[in-house]
């Protein structure tokens, strides 16, 4: 069985990259692992004069992160009706390429793929020094 990292940012681009994959391996049984990693930014000032800011904000993306992941998870699974993959969401606040490196680690992935539009954080992953 092959294991597919598919990181997405919920956009058009990325669902492509994700369907592509399930077409390109119908032959094949997989085991894709729909990625979405946040962020939670919360500025010092606001930091200081709310503590809780930073706890609320970063519960809104996790559920927000949590509830777009099934969304496409539904989709994937109605779209590729039929075809021999499983698929597994995973949704955590990290920064990307640290999340991709512990992934390919602890998940024995066997390729990635990603759907983009623009440099969105993949260069750096790929070219860096």
């Amino acid at each position: 069985m092959k294991t597919i990292l598919i990181p997405t940012d919920f956009s058009k681009n990325a669902y492509q990259a994700l369907f592509y994959a399930t077409q390109l391996f119908k032959n094949y049984q997989c085991h894709f692992i729909l990625l979405n990693t946040f962020s939670v930014n919360t500025p010092v000032l606001t930091s200081r004069l709310n503590p809780s800011k930073g706890g609320e904000l970063y519960k809104k993306l996790s559920v927000e992160s949590d509830a777009k992941l099934t969304e496409v998870y539904h989709k994937i699974v109605r779209d590729t009706d039929g075809l021999d993959h499983s698929f597994e969401t995973v949704s955590i606040s990290q920064p990307l390429t640290e999340t991709i490196e512990k992934t390919i680690r602890s998940k024995d992935i066997d390729l990635i793929v990603m759907g983009t539009k623009g440099a969105t954080g993949a260069k750096e992953f790929f070219f860096r020094q």
